[in-house]
């Protein structure tokens, strides 16, 4: 089991070897399983992992595209088709797409029905936004979409019902190991993103592993520039 941390400290406060008291508690009672994470890569919590003996085990990279046009789709094998997907009719087969594409990844592989099931109740889910790519009648490839800060809403403590900008994200996109170099990534992409567009979004977000490097190619061929990164630091 291992347990994962993340240590806030106020800016006021910062420079009094506060942090390192704190992850040393941490670590007594969490011991050397103990996992964290640097939201920002910021350049004190980096240094403070590295001097207690830490290491970097994962890089997530945060990515944003304007979009202003529609983009066009890439001519794909007549065979293959996008369409949205169905609640219920495509779960499973989502499913084993998902644990086939992600099989080593440490948080979406190996979904349950649940997982899924989960995230389709939230209040964000849109089916419109989900799309699945086909060959003949084999689920191949899938991506679906988030839309942030559309809704007014409260924060606890707070009476006063408020907006935050309005943002699009790549939620998780999957290709089948076995039908890649078909482009297929690429038009899931692109329509995910004209979906967002013509919801009147003009920016974009995704998170992607740095190892990733063929998912990375290909959002930065299409428009998309790193702005951030998470960094996980293990003992």
């Amino acid at each position: 089991m291992q347990a994962s941390v993340e240590l806030v400290i106020d800016p006021a406060a910062r420079g009094g070897a506060l942090g390192e008291q704190l992850l040393a508690q941490v670590r007594q009672i969490c011991g050397d399983k103990l996992r964290l994470w640097s939201h920002g890569d910021l350049p004190d919590a980096h240094k403070l992992a590295l001097s207690q003996g830490f290491k970097v085990v994962r890089t997530v990279i945060q990515m944003i595209i304007n979009i202003n046009d529609l983009i066009p789709l890439p001519k794909l094998d007549p065979d293959i088709s996008i369409r949205t997907f169905l609640p219920g009719l495509d779960s499973s087969a989502w499913i084993a797409l998902n644990n086939k594409a992600f099989i080593d990844h440490p948080e979406q592989g190996n979904w349950q029905l649940s997982d899924l099931n989960v995230r389709l109740k939230e209040d964000w889910f849109n089916e419109s936004g989900f799309f699945i790519a086909s060959k003949s009648t084999q689920m191949i490839g899938a991506t679906w979409t988030k839309i942030h800060g559309s809704q007014g809403h409260t924060h606890e403590g707070d009476e006063i019902t408020h907006d935050h900008p309005i943002i699009g994200e790549l939620y998780i996109t999957a290709v089948d190991p076995a039908f890649t170099g078909l482009g297929v990534g690429k038009a899931l992409t692109i329509t995910a993103l004209n979906y967002l567009r013509y919801q009147g979004l003009k920016q974009v977000i995704l998170y992607v592993d740095e190892s990733n490097k063929a998912a990375i190619k290909l959002y930065e061929n299409l428009g998309f520039n790193q702005f951030s990164r998470d960094i996980l630091f293990k003992l």
